[in-house]
């Protein structure tokens, strides 16, 4: 960062909002056909108010913990026998189990009919927004919405288990006889 930026660093989050910058970055518009997700971003103040307090961190904890235990043995092996890793495909894998543990939990973050599209959207998104940030602006207009077609895809993918699955957590939640047995996690 240049000297002359510094003071920026010091302001507080009302005066500097980064959302807007990662946005424009990250090629939103071109990666997700519903622009509310990032024209509204919900789940940046979700995070915010009930998942950075120590009651929260300490709720999720183990879970993430237990998520993580599971996935590297389960990519890792045991510590008995000599194992040849991918660590890259390995470490995506790890990464994605932990995030959907703490957004979706068990089981469906470990179900493959989700994890393998959500994985993969998530790994479009990142070669998508690369391969439009390559672009000059003129051009990516034209060729954007081709090079996210694959996370658009993955998107689709995702959305058809995770509509039913946030329905039927919305349905517990309102049925009090089993809001005790929701997970813990961004849903709730």
């Amino acid at each position: 960062m240049p000297p002359s930026l510094i003071e920026v660093l010091h302001r507080p989050e009302s005066q500097v909002q980064a959302s807007k910058a990662q946005l424009d970055t990250i090629q939103m518009p071109y990666m997700v056909p519903d622009c509310s997700i990032f024209d509204k971003p919900l789940h940046f103040d979700v995070v915010r108010k009930y998942m950075m307090n120590r009651k929260d961190v300490v709720a999720l904890a183990p879970q993430l913990y237990d998520e993580i235990d599971a996935v590297f043995r389960e990519y890792w092996g045991d510590s008995a026998e000599w194992t040849t890793v991918n660590s890259w495909h390995a470490c995506d894998r790890v990464i994605t189990r932990a995030a959907t543990s703490i957004l979706i939990g068990l089981p469906t973050c470990r179900d493959p009919a989700f994890f393998e599209p959500a994985r993969q959207f998530a790994d479009f998104v990142m070669a998508g927004t690369v391969g439009i940030n390559c672009l000059p602006p003129f051009l990516r207009r034209v060729v954007g919405p081709l090079v996210a077609l694959p996370a658009r895809y993955y998107h689709t993918q995702c959305l058809k288990i995770l509509v039913p699955f946030i329905k039927k957590r919305i349905s517990m939640w309102e049925d009090k006889r089993q809001k005790e047995g929701i997970p813990v996690g961004f849903l709730t």
